[in-house]
């Protein structure tokens, strides 16, 4: 774990801080810029997830790839941008990616601990992760298997949002406040970005009222449905869009 994460990810919280290492990479670990650009070596790597998806449909396996690879990177790239204003080296060319068997990222390796931000502005702290790192690796996955960039910036949202929501509470032992909301606000709730451009993690949000042990309960719905019904034995996730359930709520 980077050094500046150990004071947050304690406890319950280590193993989402582990996934960032500054160690020397393994020698056949390569840079996720070559994972972009050569399409042999992400069929391969989404080749080994589908085996062990059970699944030969490209679109939901490389959904499930995404939300694995974001579930071990966002967590600590964002509580180190959010909360301590410490930038992390994510760009494509600096970074090298461990696989486990089931070809998922085991590891990030970055060529140092990060330096702080020398600047406060939101653009500065998440320019690198949105548009160096994420967009380019979305842009492969949807030209390898098909799936749509919708769903993966809104998986990308799904995670943000539960990391952010996360972050809220440990403020206050760091003597800040709001800082998180701040950020989730300008990551989810703008359909613009400050430049102008369209913001791809931004989506209406909706919400469906059932009726449960005889309790009407509202939930608010994902974003976007990340496919993983259509694997073999697995169904909608609690809360998906496309769930027939909510079709007629709103």
């Amino acid at each position: 774990m980077m050094k500046v994460l150990a004071p947050i990810f304690r406890g319950e919280w280590e193993p989402y801080g582990a996934a960032l290492s500054c160690a020397p990479a393994p020698p056949q670990a390569p840079t996720l810029a070559s994972l972009i650009q050569q399409p042999a070596l992400l069929k391969a790597v989404l080749s080994d997830h589908a085996r062990h998806c059970g699944s030969d449909d490209p679109r939901p396996v490389a959904s499930a790839w995404s939300r694995s690879y974001l579930e071990a990177l966002l967590p600590p790239v964002m509580v180190a941008a959010t909360l301590l204003r410490h930038r992390f080296e994510v760009a494509p060319e600096h970074i090298r990616l461990e696989f486990d068997a089931a070809g998922a990222v085991r590891r990030f390796y970055l060529p140092d601990q990060g330096t702080p931000y020398t600047g406060d502005s939101f653009a500065q702290r998440y320019h690198a992760l949105l548009d160096h790192h994420l967009a380019p690796l979305f842009g492969a996955l949807a030209g390898m298997s098909g799936v749509s960039l919708k769903i993966l910036w809104g998986n990308a949202a799904r995670y943000i949002d539960s990391v952010l929501l996360h972050a809220s509470p440990l403020e206050p032992q760091l003597g800040l406040r709001g800082l998180a909301a701040s950020d989730r606000h300008q990551l989810l709730d703008n359909p613009q970005r400050a430049n102008g451009e369209r913001n791809p993690l931004y989506t209406r949000l909706r919400r469906a009222t059932l009726i449960e042990d005889g309790t009407s309960i509202t939930h608010t719905l994902h974003r976007q449905c990340c496919l993983v019904y259509l694997m073999p034995d697995r169904e909608f996730c609690e809360c998906c869009p496309l769930d027939p359930r909510y079709s007629r709520k709103t």
